[in-house]
């Protein structure tokens, strides 16, 4: 693969230097607010809603009150949700919701869709086993194809390996299901891994406490600390911390939790500190996935991504 510029083809030397000069003439990054996608029940039964990353312009996508939508997550470019609605895999356009397609007709059951960090596959769950498919819904493989019940599956950043829960203890394997690694063995439950972007740590839930809590781990299981500390309900009904999702540049961490009395979407510092409260909606707000727009991008992180690209070609020349 080459670049052609002018029916000349640019070796990664010349590359260099003129994305450098393409880059210094490039101005301030576009402002483009992250936004989050989450569910809701406000409007009727669970739909796909979108807001910005401080709770503003909140907006229903899906708008259809006789099914129930959950597990939204948005796709690597930005440009599409996947979710389940009742056992199947959809995608969906992000700005109207239109062009719903259903990814698993043929799979019943499906959950938890987990997009591969280049946008081309989705993981999802399917009777207690974890599968992999192309992002069109083609090719489906079970990866995991055992007794054990496998779930929530969360690929790394890097695309080589996948958090995912097994019964109700987080492990990684290799990305073809190969070498399963458990990485929690306290007493209690471990729930829905989420691998930060910049691939360093895995937050995930655990009621080892009493409570539902945030935890995060390193990505290879050490040092797990307990984010969230929350106190029972009036009743001593337990709180539950759930769901817990990143930001971007991995600095701040979403979830949802009912410490309030009803569920409502929250994001704390990746330390657990300063949790807000985004929804503030009295319906349940549920789930949650961050994406940062495609403009949004600093020209230092477009020169690092560029940059990768031309070292791949380096290697493709050798």
């Amino acid at each position: 693969m080459k670049f052609l510029l002018f029916n000349q083809t640019l070796q990664p030397p010349c590359l260099i230097v003129m994305l450098c000069l393409m880059l210094m003439s490039t101005g301030p990054a576009q402002s483009l607010d992250s936004m989050i996608a989450f569910s809701s029940d406000r409007e009727g039964r669970l739909d796909i809603f979108v807001m910005k990353s401080d709770g503003s312009q909140q907006r229903n996508l899906t708008k259809n009150p006789t099914s129930v939508h959950i597990d939204p997550a948005w796709s690597p470019d930005g440009r599409k949700i996947a979710f389940e609605r009742f056992g199947k895999i959809y995608v969906m356009n992000n700005a109207d919701g239109k062009h719903l397609i259903n990814l698993t007709p043929n799979q019943p059951g499906s959950t938890a869709p987990a997009w591969f960090p280049d946008g081309r596959k989705i993981a999802f769950a399917k009777d207690r086993d974890i599968y992999i498919m192309n992002a069109n819904g083609e090719s489906p493989v079970n990866l995991t194809e055992g007794p054990p019940d496998d779930k929530d599956p969360a690929w790394s950043p890097d695309g080589r390996k996948i958090a995912f829960e097994r019964d109700w203890d987080i492990y990684i394997m290799n990305a073809n299901g190969k070498r399963p690694i458990r990485l929690t063995f306290v007493i209690g439950f471990n729930r829905e891994p989420a691998w930060s972007p910049n691939g360093r740590k895995i937050a995930f839930r655990s009621n080892r406490d009493g409570n539902w809590e945030i935890y995060v781990m390193n990505a290879d299981g050490t040092e797990q600390v307990q984010l969230t500390n929350t106190d029972t309900l009036p009743n001593d009904f337990p709180v539950y911390n759930r769901n817990p999702f990143w930001s971007p540049n991995s600095r701040k961490i979403g979830f949802d939790s009912n410490r309030n009395g009803n569920y409502e979407i929250y994001v704390m510092d990746a330390d657990g500190e300063n949790p807000t409260n985004l929804t503030q909606n009295p319906a349940s707000d549920i789930g949650g996935s961050w994406v940062l727009g495609e403009l949004a991008v600093s020209p230092k992180t477009r020169l690092l991504t560029l940059w990768g690209e031309i070292k791949t070609l380096e290697g493709e020349e050798k």
